[in-house]
């Protein structure tokens, strides 16, 4: 039997109604709100993205959609962000996490996992680079009494036949490990934990989002960069490399000034991109590394002019771009590849049908999967 590489995609549970965005933004505010307000800012600038449906994650049934289409069209699971705060384990964005896992059937469900969020939460997420950077929530790590109660919050979810697990230990992504000041400690006591409720320890994924975590000593079992944020974050160290890089250096320069983008916009180009992204050699990784593509991005429904947008994105370029990366992870042997994202509507980034493209992105990855399992 030929092997498999399953295609883990970034799940976004934002697009319901919470307290805090009601406090913070105004009510009903979802990310929806940011997608809406969305304007092109140059010609052909393809904005704003309209989905086939504004749902509403509250919705039970729009979560099995969600699961039913991505199987359909060969994506193997989700990572859920999951947003947990100590020291009094609060919880944002939790609901469609939760009723998936409670309310729908075992065939109604696709496999997942969870990706702790861990940084804490600022008004620049969706305010934009320059304007206030207002604490929201503060992220304090807390001790062991703190992580009992994280990880029995989660021992429902790692306990489920769906929740994906590496030789009986339950992945879990951490998108900053580099921030926890006890991290070490923190590894051991979770292991320990799992393997006294009949896990084999947990499967610890670490995340990398920019070049100052390249160098650090971080225990894990596996790697995966954050794409495209570890490339366009390392950009900087090879600027006059690629032309890309080139521009986005000058860019982040520039932005002292607040007339500057009226001036420039910091444009990158999706083919030129994903060239260097390939050029990675990660040689001195020594936990399993998995690749990792995306499908798109332009964060500037909630960034402005400040934001970062590719340009010469398409169906048929992300066509190209996931048959290299499958193919790839095929060959390296690896049992997962992640994708940004499943519906980073705000950034860009999503597989789920639009007006534009409709099931085209779905249908890509479907046609590439069935392409190497003849």
């Amino acid at each position: 039997m030929k092997r498999k590489t399953k295609v883990l995609a970034y799940y976004l549970p934002a697009f319901h109604r919470i307290k805090e965005n009601d406090e913070w933004y105004g009510e009903n505010f979802t990310e929806w709100d940011n997608t809406k307000k969305a304007v092109p800012l140059f010609k052909n600038h393809n904005q704003p993205r309209i989905p086939m449906d504004y749902y509403d994650l509250s919705n039970i049934d729009t979560v099995k959609w969600q699961n039913s289409i991505a199987r359909q069209h060969g994506i193997d699971g989700f990572v859920y962000y999951h947003y947990w705060f100590n020291p009094d384990g609060r919880m944002v964005l939790e609901r469609p996490a939760e009723e998936m896992n409670s309310k729908l059937r075992v065939e109604e469900k696709i496999d997942y996992c969870f990706c702790w969020a861990n940084q804490e939460w600022r008004k620049t997420w969706h305010e934009g680079r320059g304007t206030t950077s207002e604490l929201l929530i503060e992220q304090i790590y807390g001790c062991e009494e703190d992580w009992d109660a994280h990880l029995e919050y989660l021992l429902k979810f790692f306990s489920d036949e769906k929740y994906i697990k590496v030789n009986n230990a339950p992945m879990f992504l951490i998108l900053r490990p580099e921030d926890i000041p006890n991290y070490e400690e923190m590894y051991a006591y979770w292991n320990s934990w799992a393997k006294k409720k009949g896990f084999n320890g947990i499967y610890f994924v670490r995340m990398r989002n920019s070049h100052r975590v390249d160098k650090l000593s971080i225990k894990c079992n596996a790697i995966v960069d954050f794409e495209p944020n570890y490339t366009i974050n390392t950009s900087y160290t090879v600027a006059l490399k690629h032309f890309w890089r080139l521009k986005t250096f000058l860019f982040w320069h520039l932005s002292r000034w607040e007339f500057y983008p009226n001036l420039i916009k910091n444009k990158v180009n999706y083919v030129s991109f994903n060239r260097t992204m390939k050029e990675k050699t990660n040689r001195n990784i020594k936990e399993t590394y998995y690749l990792s593509c995306f499908v798109d991005w332009d964060n500037s429904p909630r960034k402005g002019k400040r934001g970062t947008i590719f340009t010469k994105s398409s169906p048929k370029e992300f066509e190209k771009e996931f048959d290299y990366y499958y193919s790839e992870s095929l060959k390296n042997g690896n049992d997962y590849l992640f994708c940004f994202a499943w519906n980073e509507w705000g950034e860009g980034g999503y597989l789920e049908p639009d007006t534009k493209y409709g099931y085209s992105k779905l249908e890509a990855v479907k046609r590439v999967k069935e392409k190497y399992e003849e």
